[in-house]
């Protein structure tokens, strides 16, 4: 794979990333949670998770909720800040919206599984305390 097919792949990423990070609330990723695919570009990251209150509602008050840091700002070059980067990210922003891809759907099923299972734990935790 070239050096710039690498990098734009990571930019488009790090969008993809970016964006759902920001419309789901998730977790910020540290570096060691993500694994970047030599011969691809690919991102993964491993430690995402619902960024969820105790009240058991999502986390929307971060101030920054990702943040292009000078060392990947710097690898994915200023072409890629202004180019494919933002581009990446309204695009994915447009597919969320559209009713085709049923974006709403997906994640109201995520969600509701996320949910469902945080509130079994916090009654199964009350239960034995209560019956202790």
């Amino acid at each position: 794979m070239q050096y710039w097919t690498f990098r734009k792949q990571f930019t488009l990423q790090i969008a993809a990333t970016a964006f759902l990070e920001y419309c789901l609330h998730l977790t910020s990723p540290t570096p060691s949670t993500v694994y970047i695919a030599r011969d691809t570009g690919q991102l993964l990251f491993t430690g995402f998770k619902f960024d969820v209150t105790a009240n058991g509602e999502l986390n929307g008050k971060r101030t920054v909720p990702f943040r292009v840091t000078p060392n990947i700002a710097e690898f994915i070059g200023q072409i890629g800040v202004a180019g494919p980067l933002p581009a990446s990210i309204v695009a994915a922003a447009r597919c969320a919206v559209m009713p085709m891809f049923n974006f709403a759907g997906i994640l109201r099923t995520i969600l509701f599984d996320e949910f469902f299972l945080k509130n079994k734990r916090v009654r199964r935790t009350l239960r034995g305390f209560w019956l202790s």
